[in-house]
């Protein structure tokens, strides 16, 4: 059931607008944005290829989930370690992996960025910090942990 906003969530809804507005440079806003375009085109280009049946295995992607992985990105630092979940593509494309690689690594090709063996769970790329994408839910929590301690 909708119902309209009463003076409450409208008072809520405009103090949570401004603090993300205040918050945030114009660039890195635009940073956000550019990141969430970056994976949802990525993503489609994708699924076109996939549809097309060049592409074996799974695909699962994160299209209309883009802010969430954009907003968490916004906060890292280059020198910051990332280990993806099972709709992580469009997450490891916004931590600088090569599209080309990426693609390729879907594609099953040498050139793909774990040489076409992983499919969507591999993605790995230590030049990013960024360790692979896992197909099993939570599988990243240890490896995470393992990274921190071993760092």
């Amino acid at each position: 059931m909708v119902h309209a906003m009463d003076e409450e969530d409208d008072h809520l809804w405009q103090t949570a607008t401004a603090a993300c507005n205040l918050s945030l440079t114009a660039a890195e806003k635009l940073r956000i944005l550019t990141d969430m375009v970056r994976a949802r085109v990525f993503e489609q280009h994708a699924l076109k290829y996939y549809n097309a049946g060049k592409m074996n295995g799974f695909l699962d992607l994160m299209i209309g989930q883009e802010g969430g992985a954009a907003a968490v990105r916004s906060m890292l630092g280059p020198q910051d370690h990332t280990i993806g979940g099972v709709r992580g593509i469009g997450f490891a494309v916004m931590r600088g992996l090569p599209m080309r690689e990426c693609l390729a690594e879907l594609m099953g090709k040498r050139t793909g960025s774990c040489k076409g063996k992983g499919g969507m769970f591999s993605f790995c790329s230590p030049a990013h910090h960024h360790w692979g994408i896992h197909g099993v839910a939570a599988a990243q929590t240890p490896l995470a942990a393992g990274f921190a301690f071993a760092m």
